[in-house]
């Protein structure tokens, strides 16, 4: 082999454990060996590099929440978590995405050096983002020719989707720079922006992670006290439903988190002091958003008008509640053995393939929207639109697990043969 032979990372997903194993293809010789060498150390690998199914199951969980608070009408959309804190699906979402670039890509570049392991963070962040936007795009142009096609074949009302969409193609060319962003179609373009941004944050953690906090907490600030801090929005003159200014922040303090808990096998460090507080915030989140009036129920929220509450800057309360449902479950070794039971298991199937459920199951609530839209929204046909819905979502996800234990199980077989013992 001469010095110069070239080679190959790849890394390979095993669907069952969630756990990245490499291969190197270099020439015969060396493929022989190091598939050798792979597989005798499979289970030592497996136990190194354990996934932490809470993060999976925490993330199928608010995507559930996602798709039934997009289908209008839902009557499932009473005990989504809006109801029951200040916080909702989307700011749990956001923070595990944070949670999850350092573990995909922050890692990468501590562990491969300053100019390799920025090399190889870029890569993947760029080919991630990539991936997202084409999934933005699909999405947005599937959702919007099967509202077309309904308005023009059936004459139907526009009341499911915002009317520039159907009425011309002109909102396209805006739509590609994010600059008309349809209610249905804005969490994407949110983690876009954050996606980008990431290596400029994990740039400032490696700096100084104090001054990472301030500059976020910066721009955070001047998202709620000034409304005016935000991207244009061709369809809303407020700017983008999802303010990036402020939605930085629970992003930002999502990865932070994932810092601290690698530190200690995945696991925040629990304090009984710590979980009373976090518990007691969520009860009165709780009385302060429950919808005593539409349970007809004697009032008991405890302030009313309560000031910096709303979602769009990412209000202050709504950063809180996150942090302290974040903190009760991963501070938990009861949720992560939990996290390992059959009945979760749905869940985080759904979480490991987030980008295909969210689009698959958006697409579907659009035909949700069309189907009640013609039909009515009576308790039938809501329950036929959310199995709708949910047999996208899971159909999604299970296609692409699929996909990902297949070109596991052909590389695995790749070696076998090259090191004999297949």
């Amino acid at each position: 082999m001469s010095p110069e032979s070239p080679w190959i990372f790849r890394y390979v997903l095993d669907s069952t454990q969630r756990t990245y194993f490499p291969t190197v293809t270099i020439d015969g010789n060396l493929m022989r060996l190091y598939c050798t060498i792979n597989s005798s150390s499979f289970n030592e690998l497996n136990k190194k590099m354990p996934r932490d199914l809470r993060i999976d199951a925490c993330r199928g969980f608010a995507l559930v929440m996602i798709l039934i608070d997009h289908i209008a009408g839902n009557a499932l959309g009473h005990y989504t978590m809006w109801n029951y804190g200040f916080c909702d699906a989307a700011d749990l979402f956001v923070f595990l995405s944070g949670y999850s670039v350092w573990l995909a890509y922050g890692r990468t570049i501590e562990k491969h050096g300053p100019d390799g392991g920025w090399r190889r963070g870029l890569n993947k962040i760029s080919r991630r983002w990539v991936t997202i936007y084409i999934y933005q795009l699909l999405t947005v142009f599937s959702g919007v020719l099967i509202a077309r096609l309904w308005i023009h074949f059936f004459n139907a009302p526009k009341d499911f989707i915002e009317p520039i969409l159907t009425d011309s193609w002109r909102w396209v060319r805006s739509f590609l720079i994010f600059r008309t962003l349809p209610e249905k179609f804005n969490i994407l373009p949110l983690y876009s922006v954050l996606l980008a941004l990431s290596p400029i944050i994990i740039g400032l953690y490696r700096v100084k992670p104090l001054l990472l906090i301030m500059v976020s907490a910066g721009f955070w600030i001047g998202a709620n006290f000034f409304p005016s801090f935000n991207l244009h929005n061709n369809l809303n003159p407020a700017g983008w439903f999802f303010n990036p200014f402020g939605w930085q922040f629970i992003f930002t303090l999502g990865m932070l988190t994932s810092v601290v808990a690698l530190k200690r096998n995945g696991s925040l460090k629990s304090i009984r002091s710590m979980k009373i507080v976090a518990s007691l915030f969520l009860l009165f989140a709780f009385f302060q958003n429950f919808p005593w009036a539409e349970w007809h129920l004697p009032t008991l929220t405890l302030f009313t008008n309560l000031p910096l509450n709303e979602k769009t800057p990412l209000a202050p309360w709504r950063v809180v509640d996150t942090l302290c449902i974040m903190y009760l479950i991963l501070s938990s070794e009861r949720a992560k053995t939990f996290a390992r039971s059959v009945i979760v298991k749905p869940l985080i199937l759904l979480g490991q393939n987030s980008l295909e459920v969210f689009c698959a199951g958006t697409v579907a609530t659009i035909i949700a929207g069309v189907f009640m839209t013609r039909f009515g929204t009576s308790f039938d046909h809501q329950i036929v639109s959310n199995i709708i819905v949910f047999a996208a979502a899971f159909s999604a996800a299970w296609l692409k697990s699929g996909a990902k234990l297949k070109g596991y199980r052909g590389t695995r077989h790749q070696c076998a043969e090259l090191s004999g013992e297949a």
